[in-house]
């Protein structure tokens, strides 16, 4: 651990005096504008919404036009601002410095941040991570893109400016990252960073173009020097230059599944010392091994490792609610992309009742239609987006208006042994503050019904 190197370049910014705009007054937000303040900034909050008001900072809501030099000296934008919004081009051509919370992150942080991405199972990965990390005895901050979790996770810049605090014993920052944050960093670099898999999602972002989400992705990796670790699936292209690359998911991988192990290079551990049995979870485990190696030494890889016994699963995420009359129920709501829903439902043996539904984000669900009419699972269609969903199908299903619907009517076929599972596949936003939000309406249903 001695030649753990600080993460950023702070100096780089010239904070001190400046006038930022922070775009979104939420948690986030909030957590950027007390940072800056502290380095002598002067942050002001703007979000979209009229009626937003903090007691710490100014709020100036409904903004919606780009600022000037005689407003602002620099933008630090939240990842829910579309990259080619108005606000954030024309500050841009207005000459002034946009960036997001990571980077900013990233230039204040005194620690090596580990960088996790992907489409499924980045959240899992995380959590993973930072518990093979704590169990080497690194004492890490768990951060990022990862609210709702259970874990006691924060905001990447409040991790990183926990790492400026004298008492702060952290040797790293393992933070969750999506490819809303990535689409602003300049010089962001974790010491290892990680894609767990990648898949159609958030299309509606990208102009409908995979290709281009997928390239928003690979950014994660785009300033990794040649002591830096790249962590990436089997048969993930383009393989990252300039750095170490580690690979998982197959038996030739660096890390793999042989037998009945879990196996890495300079450590292993039998598959029923472990907490979870899902093909797609030894995958994430696979992957975390391999970052909290990178970062802790090779000689605390069977340390590592061992954190992983530790492991309990997510709130929101396969999360088990209860059981009445031999029907089970589960709360999935982070499940936001076909790709998850069909993966998720894989990971339970027993007939399923799927609610699928909400905003789609510009994913087919043919897919999800193909599985379902195999598997003989049941699909409740529901939101926004459920007329879309069903024809993408090519069988008839019933569309539900909302998810409390589509839940009671599940709740009425399902029978003993049966699973009744909210694995939505698309955004919350239809109706919902966001997947959390979700997610609590869903399970206080589910407990109404579990105890009658």
């Amino acid at each position: 651990m001695d030649d753990l190197n600080a993460s950023g370049g702070f100096d780089q910014l010239n904070l001190a005096g400046r006038r930022v705009a922070v775009l979104g007054a939420k948690r986030s937000g909030v957590g950027v504008a007390r940072a800056l303040s502290a380095l002598d900034a002067t942050p002001t909050l703007y979000d979209k919404s009229q009626d937003v008001e903090n007691p710490e900072f100014a709020v100036v809501g409904g903004w919606d036009r780009p600022f000037s030099l005689s407003e602002a000296d620099m933008v630090v934008t939240s990842p829910g601002v579309p990259r080619n919004a108005d606000v954030l081009v024309g500050s841009l051509a207005n000459g002034l410095k946009v960036i997001g919370e990571i980077e900013l992150a990233y230039h204040l942080a005194k620690v090596p941040i580990v960088g996790i991405t992907g489409t499924n199972g980045k959240s899992t990965c995380t959590v993973m991570t930072w518990l093979c990390l704590r169990q080497a005895g690194l004492n890490p901050l768990l951060a990022g893109n990862i609210y709702g979790s259970g874990y006691p996770e924060q905001t990447l810049v409040e991790a990183a400016m926990l790492t400026r605090e004298s008492t702060c014993s952290a040797k790293a920052i393992v933070a969750e990252i999506s490819s809303f944050q990535l689409e602003w960093i300049d010089d962001f670099k974790p010491a290892a960073a990680g894609i767990t898999s990648l898949s159609e999602d958030h299309l509606d972002r990208y102009d409908h173009k995979f290709s281009e989400y997928a390239r928003t992705k690979a950014r994660i990796f785009e300033n990794l020097w040649e002591d830096d670790t790249a962590v990436i699936f089997d048969g993930y292209e383009p393989r990252p230059m300039g750095c170490k690359v580690r690979t998982f998911g197959d038996i030739m991988s660096d890390a793999r599944i042989e037998g009945q192990f879990l196996v890495a290079p300079g450590c292993e551990i039998a598959l029923n010392q472990l907490p979870f049995d899902e093909p797609h979870n030894y995958r994430n485990a696979e992957c975390a091994v391999l970052l909290a190696t990178a970062v802790a030494g090779p000689h605390l890889a069977q340390d590592c490792l061992e954190g992983l016994r530790t492991f309990k699963p997510l709130d929101n995420r396969l999360q088990f609610v209860g059981e009445r009359d031999g029907i089970q129920i589960v709360n999935n709501t982070m499940c936001t992309n076909p790709a998850a829903v069909i993966s998720s439902s894989q990971a339970i043996d027993r007939p399923q009742h799927l609610l699928i539904g909400g905003r789609n984000k510009g994913a087919s669900f043919a897919g999800v239609g193909k599985y379902i009419a195999s598997s003989g699972h049941k699909a409740y269609v529901f939101g926004e987006s459920g007329p879309e969903i069903a024809s993408h199908f090519g069988f008839s299903v019933d569309v539900y208006t909302s998810l409390e619907d589509a839940a009671k009517k599940a709740l009425e076929n399902a029978q003993s042994g049966d699973t009744i599972m909210l694995a939505p596949g698309c955004a919350s936003m239809d109706r919902f503050t966001d997947f959390a939000h979700r997610g609590e309406v869903f399970t206080r249903l589910a407990k109404e019904w579990l105890e009658r």
